[in-house]
């Protein structure tokens, strides 16, 4: 029976092959061998990252080159405009993907749906490297395309410049502190520990 699943993360493809596919026709030993490599699977797949659904953002792009009346004019090194990515930015951008190199295009310049949630994201993906910075003594750089050279020595300068410049509201030390206490208390009531 084939389900039609299309994922581009081999965990997650293996992990809904393992899920979807289950046989009848299994002992015991093939049974814990495919829980535990689901296990390890679902571990790997919660230490990746994706951003953007790079089918919705091959669609846009798609819908976009239809209403073009001329073709562009793209050589062998082309190099996408900095003014892909201005300066000032869209509330739910994320400011450090921006600037990430590694990603696509339309990843970098990515919309969350909600501030919020670009907030969770950059607090889980880009924060800790930037305290582990700050506490070391390293200055902190903005990511954004047109502001490398900017360089901060405190998380709030970094917090202001991201605001004052990018029009990007990041949570202060105070926010991301209670949302760490609330994530741990919960985990402690998960885990059936007392909270205290």
């Amino acid at each position: 029976m084939n389900y039609g699943i299309s994922v581009t993360i081999p965990e997650r493809a293996r992990l809904a092959e393992i899920y979807c596919h289950q046989p009848n026709n299994l002992t015991e030993d093939a049974i814990l061998q495919r829980r535990i490599e689901a296990i390890d699977l679902t571990v790997t797949f919660c230490e990746r990252r994706e951003t953007v659904k790079r089918d919705r953002a091959q669609h846009e792009e798609k819908i976009c080159s239809f209403t073009k009346t001329e073709p562009p004019n793209i050589g062998v090194g082309f190099v996408p405009s900095p003014d892909r990515f201005p300066l000032l930015m869209h509330a739910a951008q994320c400011p450090d993907c921006i600037g990430d190199e590694r990603l696509s295009v339309e990843e970098r310049a990515f919309t969350y749906c909600r501030p919020t949630v670009m907030n969770d994201h950059f607090d889980s993906q880009h924060l800790v490297r930037r305290e582990q910075a700050e506490q070391s003594g390293e200055k902190i750089r903005c990511e954004h395309p047109k502001c490398r050279n900017h360089k901060f020595e405190h998380i709030d300068e970094f917090r202001c410049h991201v605001y004052k410049v990018h029009g990007v509201t990041l949570r202060s030390s105070e926010q991301v502190k209670q949302k760490r206490l609330r994530k741990a208390r919960r985990r402690r009531m998960i885990t059936g520990k007392r909270i205290e």
